[in-house]
């Protein structure tokens, strides 16, 4: 019996996360018993109504009440956390880091020690021919899952899927130049005990062999991918030119730069739409940019979307094109489903996205952009038709030889297994 267990941060307890939609079939499909663990949900173990066969799958809580520990367990428990923590001053890239807050990592390790043990409870004792631990994220998660294979279930195998800012890691701030590096613990620890490490990106792969050449043979890059739906966005309006963005409106996304852009076209009929929350404070941000460019006419500023309601979007309202304009970037499963629509895509080449979008599909833009010359290149694909069907054409291409769910979850779930 194969059992699979997924550790997430709050799928599918809370909205987030609704990426994991497209895959879950698959895995469910592949192994005997498939388990979802929301790591970072303190709430409980309760599916949400998105798609969830609770025949197939089972959600189970690693936040409950805590288990009843002797005083024993309890100097075990911290004894081998400081060991762990030790380690990782002597071989973590961050090892200054580690020491400074050691405190806090020490109490890092405990709660992922903690989980671990409440994972094991519910997995139970069933007899399995091989337990797999599947971290979505390479963070914390990832950590539980090395403690449960060290401490609990020898046994198993740890995998991991490996994003942006858990892979980076310290090597992201560089890119985004945060004021405040944000600090992830343990980096060498997850590296060393993970079995293997799937980056969404080539980029990522190489990243982990250039920076972890003694564990190179364990990267592996896995890309995600969104289903190919059977309508495709339509033009009905060739003097509208509709632009969408999708993401939070965080700072390292930049969508308060869209004004600016705006701004340089104020002479044609361009629409801007943008589906993501923010924070109060973001939203601030971007408002104020709004109105600096007089553009709020132009605009359609829209909260927290479901992934149905985007997709619906897609479908039934004309979109020309999707504009990433991030700092850093993984591979944006955003990109992938305007690409299944049929609809190109300008982004910043940055980390992962030339790998999805390229000069048949799209346009790439340097980080560092400038707002009129973004402003230009849209402006030239209003002008013309023909390069907008091409590239409407490259997009789907694209999605379906590359991003397509069917294809690379299948082959995914089949290596998986293997290890």
């Amino acid at each position: 019996m194969h059992t699979l267990v997924l550790l997430t941060k709050e799928y599918p307890v809370t909205a987030k996360e609704t990426y994991l939609i497209s895959e879950l079939p698959f895995l469910a499909v592949k192994f005997d018993r498939l388990m979802i663990a929301p790591i970072d949900s303190y709430r409980s173990a309760e599916a949400s109504n998105m798609w969830l066969d609770t025949s197939r799958v089972e959600v189970c809580t690693v936040n409950g009440k805590p288990l009843q520990q002797g005083l024993w367990q309890v100097l075990k428990k911290n004894m081998r956390c400081l060991f762990i923590l030790l380690g990782e001053v002597i071989n973590n890239r961050d090892r200054l880091t580690h020491i400074r807050r050691f405190r806090y990592v020490l109490t890092y390790l405990k709660i992922c020690y903690v989980q671990a043990h409440q994972l094991h409870a519910a997995i139970g004792e069933k007899k399995h021919a091989k337990i797999i631990l599947y971290s979505y994220w390479f963070h914390r998660s990832a950590v539980t899952a090395c403690m449960y294979k060290r401490f609990i279930d020898p046994s198993a195998v740890v995998i991991s899927r490996a994003h942006s800012s858990d892979l980076y890691h310290r090597d992201w701030n560089k890119i985004i130049q945060m004021d405040e590096v944000p600090f992830m613990p343990m980096e060498h620890y997850k590296v060393k005990n993970c079995q293997r490490i799937y980056a969404i990106s080539m980029h990522g792969a190489e990243h982990l062999i250039r920076t972890f050449p003694r564990y190179a043979h364990k990267a592996r890059a896995a890309r995600l991918g969104v289903l190919s739906p059977d309508v495709q966005n339509v033009i009905t309006d060739e003097n509208l030119f509709r632009i969408v963005t999708c993401s939070g409106a965080t700072p390292n996304k930049r969508i308060y730069r869209m004004p600016e852009i705006l701004g340089h076209l104020q002479d044609l009929n361009v629409q801007w739409v943008h589906m993501g929350g923010a924070t109060a404070e973001n939203m601030q941000v971007l408002q104020k940019e709004v109105d600096k460019y007089k553009v709020a006419s132009r605009c359609t500023i829209r909260e927290w979307m479901s992934n149905e309601d985007i997709l619906a979007y897609y479908a039934n309202e004309q979109v020309n094109v999707i504009i990433n304009l991030s700092k850093a970037e993984g591979i944006p499963v955003s990109i992938m489903e305007a690409f299944s629509y049929g609809i190109p895509a300008i982004a910043t080449n940055t980390i992962g996205n030339p790998e999805i979008v390229d000069a048949t599909c799209g346009h790439v833009i340097p980080i560092d952009f400038k707002a009129k010359e973004v402003a230009d290149c849209l402006r030239l694909w209003m002008g013309n038709m023909n390069t907008q069907k091409l590239l409407r054409a490259g997009a789907r291409a694209k999605q379906d030889e590359q991003y397509n769910a069917i294809v690379n979850y299948v082959t995914f779930a089949d290596d998986i297994k293997t290890v």
